[in-house]
């Protein structure tokens, strides 16, 4: 026997191991290579996979038959296993291959009770029909944040609400500057600048003030000194 054949057969206990388990049954122990003794001839049997379990007082033993062909299975492999099942008495018998199965041999096989499967990687013709690739095309939308704008009215603001709520905001060199039609005019970085550069030696507190009334003059916006 060679050591695919091996593999193939290991491959099948560990099929049957996981449907088992998956049935609910966890006691029952899938053996490979078992030697099991003939009632009629006394002869020991060799069995690929077998397994045994209990069930209403019953005990219930299954053998499997592995055959790791790529030509598909005659009517003579089925009635050799036929025969050693047989023998042992007592016994239910699975047939599993990697190829196909004969037209006799199906039929043999259902005289016989025994069942026939193949086990093996799947093809691309054993999806035929059915769904095989499931597609999911998802587009996610993100909202991204660029800036934050704040409109100011100083004037409302001190009419209505001062002197019972103090209003701390700061201006960056980004901050825009619009006039009433909401329309940018400059930044207050921009405006800092050219204030600069002509105030070049006021104070910071002078050129403060400079640049707010620069901008209540120039942009024509409400402004209370």
């Amino acid at each position: 026997m060679s050591k695919l054949d091996v593999e193939y057969e290991k491959f099948v206990q560990e099929v049957y191991q996981r449907l088992n388990q998956a049935e609910g049954i966890q006691t029952i122990k899938v053996q490979h290579n078992v030697k099991l003794k003939g009632k009629r001839t006394g002869l020991e049997h060799q069995i690929d996979v077998y397994w045994e379990f209990e069930s209403m007082g019953v005990t219930h033993r299954i053998a499997v038959e592995c055959k790791n062909y790529a030509s598909a299975i005659s009517k003579d492999k089925i009635q050799s296993f036929a025969t050693v099942l047989d023998d042992i008495g007592d016994i239910r018998g699975i047939f599993a291959t990697k190829s196909r199965y004969q037209s006799g041999a199906k039929t043999i096989a259902e005289q016989y009770g025994i069942s026939i499967v193949e086990i093996r990687p799947p093809t691309d013709a054993d999806w035929d029909g059915l769904m095989r690739d499931i597609t999911i095309n998802i587009i996610a939308s993100i909202p991204v944040h660029k800036n934050t704008e704040v409109d100011l009215d100083l004037v409302l603001a001190k009419q209505n609400y001062a002197p019972k709520v103090k209003f701390n905001f700061s201006i960056g060199d980004d901050t825009p500057i619009v006039n009433s039609e909401n329309k940018l005019r400059q930044t207050v970085g921009q405006l800092y600048n050219s204030v600069a550069k002509e105030e070049s030696t006021t104070e910071n507190s002078t050129g403060i003030r400079r640049i707010a009334t620069h901008i209540c003059t120039t942009q024509k916006i409400g402004c209370s000194n």
